[in-house]
């Protein structure tokens, strides 16, 4: 979007001009301004796993708003499989996995996401490649 690009563009390689085709330093650099911008927050959470309890009470899967405390969660049947603030507001979405449906808080990182591009699934494909990376450079660092 032009807009986006005169917004948030970075010219990060500092040679004059920005060029989010050919430098991923302008690349890495704007999309990183574009979250922060929106309201990213460093080191935390993106999404966690939930576990509905057989009296779990519906629960609204369509805002990806961040509204309610995981505690409040918590009380309408909806249990993290990690250990977690109770106050982190979240919010609840159902995925489908290769098992079937899936529930997970999502947080602020998760809707910053959505503000880039509007798909939970792309989000959630963001956050889980993240952690593939992240998982791989500490088994590199491990080996050395």
């Amino acid at each position: 979007m032009p807009s986006s690009i005169r917004d948030f563009a970075v010219d990060e390689d500092h040679d004059g001009r920005i060029d989010l085709h050919d430098s991923a330093d302008d690349i890495v650099a704007s999309v990183a301004n574009y979250l922060h911008a929106h309201g990213w927050e460093r080191d935390a959470p993106v999404a966690a796993r939930a576990q509905p309890d057989a009296k779990a009470q519906a629960v609204d899967l369509n805002d990806l708003t961040p509204k309610f405390p995981l505690e409040q969660f918590e009380a309408w049947g909806y249990a993290p499989l990690q250990p977690l603030d109770p106050g982190r507001l979240a919010s609840l979405q159902q995925l489908e996995g290769p098992a079937g449906p899936e529930y997970w808080f999502t947080f602020q990182n998760f809707y910053v996401i959505t503000r880039y591009n509007r798909s939970p699934l792309y989000a959630m494909a963001v956050d889980q490649l993240a952690q593939a990376i992240a998982a791989g450079v500490a088994q590199a660092d491990a080996a050395r």
